[in-house]
């Protein structure tokens, strides 16, 4: 094992460790993504706008606030007001339609980015052949910093062998999910 991996390994438990308080908010930060809430495109006036009879623009609206808040972001007038009429209950939600919410639980998008940013940092591919005995893709190191954390782990950490990671950041690559370093 090459000095690089093991520098690898050590840079993707020291992020897991640094996120591992988030992992709680799994099911949020995956419904924020379903709702394509941190695209490029995000129009927050038009989801406000539309927040007034549609469900899915209610909640992506709300959680564009929640985010700005947690960046300690400055809120526009607009969706300042939009968060005081909310908690005073003067503005009430749309009805939501039936069924389950979208919440994308089957894309977990740490763990696709968190392979892309090791592959990138440490020059490492992302993937390899599966036949191959030398194992040292970037899902291979994110693979070994999951499973030298102890039992049990986060749901967000379930996807922890190669197969797993490999099949989510390939998926993640070709929704155009992955981002920067």
């Amino acid at each position: 094992m090459s000095d690089n991996f093991k520098r690898a390994v050590a840079s993707a438990r020291e992020r897991i460790n640094f996120y591992k308080h988030s992992f709680p908010f799994g099911d949020s930060i995956s419904r924020s993504l379903a709702l394509g809430l941190h695209k490029k495109d995000f129009n927050w006036k038009k989801e406000l706008e539309n927040s007034k009879s549609d469900f899915d623009s209610f909640d992506r609206t709300k959680r564009y606030c929640a985010d700005l808040i947690r960046k300690e972001e400055t809120l526009p007038e607009e969706l300042r007001f939009f968060v005081a009429n909310y908690l005073d209950d003067i503005f009430l939600p749309p009805v939501k339609k039936r069924g389950p919410l979208k919440k994308g639980k089957e894309t977990n998008m740490f763990l696709p980015q968190l392979v892309h940013s090791i592959s990138i940092n440490f020059n490492l591919s992302p993937t390899r052949n599966s036949e191959s005995e030398l194992k040292n893709s970037a899902c291979d190191a994110v693979s070994e910093a999951i499973n030298s954390l102890p039992n049990p782990k986060p749901e967000m950490l379930k996807a922890s062998s190669y197969e797993s990671l490999s099949k989510h950041y390939i998926k993640s690559k070709k929704q155009g999910s992955l981002v920067g370093k």
